[in-house]
C-alpha cells in the first residue's frame, strides 16, 4: 500500500487531465471502440520523472482511454474515482473496497485512489507481476515500454540453478577450471624438473 510520498506533490489534475495526455497523443477519458492488449509505451513526466502511459480501461460495456502511473513500490493498483464516475460507478467504502476491471484488455482488481493521490490512477506490482510485465526504460530520453508476456531467461543473464535453489554464476566454474589447470601444469612441470635433475 502506498503511505504519504510527497514525491506525488509535482502531479496535479492538470497534468493528467491535458499535460501528460497531449504528450502521450491520447485524449483523457476518450471512449474507445476497442480494448488495447499490446505493449505500452510510456514517459517519464514531472519534477521525479514518474512513469506515466496511456491505456483502455474496460467496465462492464464501456471502454475508455486512461492515464496511468506505474509505481513498482505500490502492493495495489489504484483507479481514480473521477474514472470511475465516468463509468457511472460509485464504491461504497472507497478505502477498502476492490473492484474488478480489465486494463489493457487483463482482468485486476482495483482500489479507489485516495489522500495525496486522488487524481492519480496507479499500476501497482500485482498487474505487473501477474502479466509477466518487463519494463525498460531509457533514461535521458524520457521514454519505458511495458513489455507483456515476458519469460525471464537466466542464460542472458550468465546464471543458472544449482541444487537447493541457489543461484551460480559460470564465471566461477570458469575460474575453477582455470586454476585447476594451472595445478596440473605445475604438477607436470615438478615431475619432469625431478626427472631431469635424476637423468645420468
Amino acid at each position: 500500500m502506498i503511505e504519504y510520498d510527497d514525491s506525488y506533490n509535482d502531479i496535479d489534475a492538470e497534468d493528467i487531465h491535458n499535460s501528460i495526455p497531449r504528450k502521450l497523443n491520447v485524449k483523457y477519458l476518450s471512449e474507445a471502440l476497442n480494448e488495447l492488449d499490446g505493449d505500452i509505451t510510456g514517459i517519464m513526466y514531472g519534477l521525479h520523472l514518474h512513469l506515466f502511459c496511456a491505456t483502455t480501461i474496460k467496465i462492464k460495456n464501456k471502454i475508455k482511454m486512461v492515464i496511468f502511473l506505474v509505481d513498482t513500490r505500490s502492493s495495489v493498483t489504484f483507479i481514480s474515482r473521477e474514472v470511475l464516475h465516468s463509468f457511472g460507478i460509485e464504491i461504497a467504502d472507497p478505502v477498502n473496497d476492490y473492484i474488478n476491471v480489465k486494463i489493457n484488455s487483463r482482468g485486476a482488481w482495483a482500489k479507489v485512489s485516495h489522500s495525496h493521490f486522488k487524481d492519480i490512477c496507479i499500476l501497482g506490482m500485482p498487474f505487473l507481476n501477474e502479466n509477466k510485465v518487463s519494463l525498460h526504460a531509457f533514461c535521458g530520453d524520457d521514454i519505458f515500454y511495458l513489455n507483456f508476456d515476458e519469460e525471464f531467461e537466466e542464460k542472458g543473464m550468465n546464471l543458472r540453478r544449482k541444487k537447493g535453489g541457489k543461484l551460480k554464476n559460470n564465471n566461477d566454474e570458469v575460474i575453477s577450471g582455470f586454476f585447476i589447470i594451472i595445478i596440473l601444469f605445475l604438477l607436470i612441470l615438478a615431475f619432469f624438473t625431478e626427472y631431469l635433475n635424476n637423468f645420468p
